[in-house]
């Protein structure tokens, strides 16, 4: 049993944890940590295929981003091309991430999942773990104009 000193000093301890605001440093969660996968970038297949990808950045190739509920812009818009081409979902590319794409987004980590054995997690978030198991939908281009969202796609299998 501590002594009374002991206490007093634990009693105080806790106090200035407590007004200080030294008792809430947790880390934040992973997702939070990843920046927004606010645009895409282009992997030149050949001369007239290309892939594209969610990134961070336009054309950065930085695919350790994340998407989630709420979410829009282009990097969305990619996401629910390769969604729709890659794995059979009905959802439009308006680059809104809403319901929708959530379930979407679900069924195709549960694809890879069972296809792969990825592991990843079934939460209806695109983060860097499910970005390194993700398939780029295959765009062929023609004359300046890319047509989009073939059925070929790329995948990364686990490597980011």
């Amino acid at each position: 049993m501590p002594k009374s000193g002991t206490k007093r000093w634990m009693a105080a301890a806790a106090a200035v944890v407590a007004i200080s605001g030294l008792g809430v440093l947790v880390p934040e969660s992973a997702y939070a940590a990843t920046p927004v996968c606010a645009s895409w970038s282009i992997t030149q297949g050949d001369n007239v295929y290309e892939w594209h990808t969610p990134t961070s950045g336009s054309g950065n190739q930085n695919r350790a981003c994340s998407l989630k509920q709420g979410n829009t812009g282009w990097g969305v818009v990619v996401l629910q091309e390769a969604l729709r081409a890659c794995f059979g979902q009905n959802i439009s590319a308006d680059g809104q991430f809403g319901p929708l794409t959530k379930n979407a987004l679900r069924n195709a980590q549960s694809q890879i999942n069972s296809r792969y054995g990825a592991g990843i997690a079934v939460d209806g978030e695109y983060g860097p773990q499910t970005a390194s198991w993700w398939w780029d939908a295959k765009y062929y281009r023609t004359g300046g104009v890319v047509y989009g969202g073939f059925s070929v796609c790329a995948v990364h299998l686990g490597s980011l």
